[in-house]
């Protein structure tokens, strides 16, 4: 599990003024799907967050795991943005650990996500000047409770177009997109991604992944 848990990647958008870390926010969740290319979602990491407002100033997002590693990812790195599936793919020059993806799934299955809320960030992070650690990464766990393969969204921060999902039986809070969502034997079967609005009756609130069947064609 361990080694599981050092593949998932905490985002961090740091604030930095005059060379000096002021603070730092979680921003998103994200693994890698093969040795090279890093994806997470769309509607939180596009080409806004390279850009200046009256919380950030940066150059500059940080990727970190719970052993600590880090990677630097900059707006002239190798990023392409699909807003239809919700999906920001970066790909790298280095090599790292990845998890792997699985594309059967039943329902009632049992299922398991990890990540990095983002209300919980005064639990979950330390900093002292440029020394940032995570202490530990967050779970939620459930079953399934819906499939859908034609379900699409438009809502103010998230387009989704006609994409297979997975809905299950538990809600979530600020900050779980891109939580990768594991089977029981730790294969990724999709990718968190929002909370079902009331408009689709009695699955509202509950929580939604994108399969990993949208994925395999960028491995």
């Amino acid at each position: 599990m361990t080694n599981i848990k050092n593949n998932i990647w905490c985002i961090i958008r740091p604030n930095v003024i005059d060379w000096k870390l002021i603070n730092l926010g979680i921003m998103w969740t994200g693994f890698f799907i093969s040795k090279n290319k890093f994806i997470t979602s769309y509607h939180l990491f596009n080409k806004n967050v390279f850009i200046d407002n009256s919380e950030y100033s940066n150059d500059y997002i940080i990727l970190k795991n719970i052993s600590w590693n880090e990677i630097y990812i900059k707006e002239s790195d190798n990023i392409l943005y699909i807003k239809e599936k919700d999906l920001t793919i970066i790909t790298l020059n280095n090599n790292y650990s990845f998890l792997k993806l699985e594309n059967n799934y039943i329902l009632n299955e049992n299922i398991e996500n990890f990540g990095f809320p983002a209300y919980l960030i005064n639990n979950l992070l330390e900093y002292n000047n440029w020394k940032i650690n995570i202490k530990w990464i967050s779970k939620q766990e459930g079953k399934i409770m819906k499939l859908d393969n034609n379900f699409s969204i438009n809502a103010t921060d998230i387009t989704i177009s006609s994409k297979k999902v997975i809905i299950m039986n538990y809600s979530s809070k600020i900050g779980f997109s891109w939580w990768p969502l594991f089977n029981n034997n730790l294969k990724v079967i999709g990718i968190m991604s929002l909370i079902v609005p009331i408009s689709y009756g009695i699955y509202w609130n509950k929580a939604l992944a994108i399969s990993s069947k949208e994925f395999v064609e960028y491995i």
